[in-house]
C-alpha cells in the first residue's frame, strides 16, 4: 500500500516541480494523477501525486523518489 501524504495545495505544486524525473499526467473520474513511468512501472502503481477535480484535496506519495 502506498504511503499517501495529503499535503497543502502550494506543497503539491512545489512536489510536481521538484520531481527528478518528468511526469504523465492523467485525468479520470474527477481526479487528476500524475505518473512516474520509470523502470517499467504501471497504473495505478507509477501514480506519484493525486488531485481532486477542484484542487482542494492534493496527496502526494514519495515511494518512488
Amino acid at each position: 500500500m502506498k504511503n499517501w501524504q495529503k499535503v497543502s495545495r502550494d506543497e503539491f505544486v512545489d512536489f510536481i516541480k521538484s520531481y527528478p524525473c518528468d511526469l504523465v499526467t492523467d485525468y479520470y473520474m474527477d481526479v487528476i494523477s500524475w505518473n512516474d513511468f520509470r523502470d517499467g512501472r504501471t497504473f495505478p502503481e507509477s501514480m506519484v501525486a493525486i488531485v481532486d477535480a477542484m484542487g482542494v484535496d492534493c496527496r502526494i506519495c514519495k515511494d518512488y523518489i
